[in-house]
């Protein structure tokens, strides 16, 4: 998993940095064994739902992280090209955060 991670900042996609908890907690609990070429619409609206409207930012990342994974393997050819769902799926409304500095 670590290695795959490594390989997609190689190839230029850097969101990957803060998935692995992500990923582990629960891309792979809803996916399961679901073959990556296999991964619709529906799949990626169970992740983005998963924690619906109580933790819209957390639901965010998640579709994020499922939506680089999905970048990746298109690149390494194990899904045709421009097939990815969660680009169909509308994130949650997010308000803005004021972090000082």
């Amino acid at each position: 998993h670590r290695q795959d991670i490594a390989h997609c900042r190689e190839l230029g996609v850097h969101s990957v940095d803060l998935s692995i908890p992500v990923s582990d907690q629960q891309i792979e609990k809803k996916l399961g064994r679901v073959p990556v070429a296999d991964v619709g619409l529906d799949e990626a609206k169970a992740i983005h739902g998963h924690y619906g409207e109580t933790r819209p930012y957390a639901a965010n990342r998640a579709l994020s992280v499922l939506s680089t994974l999905l970048t990746c393997a298109e690149r390494w050819q194990y899904r045709a090209p421009n097939t990815n769902p969660c680009k169909l799926v509308r994130r949650f409304k997010e308000k803005a955060r004021h972090r000082p500095l």
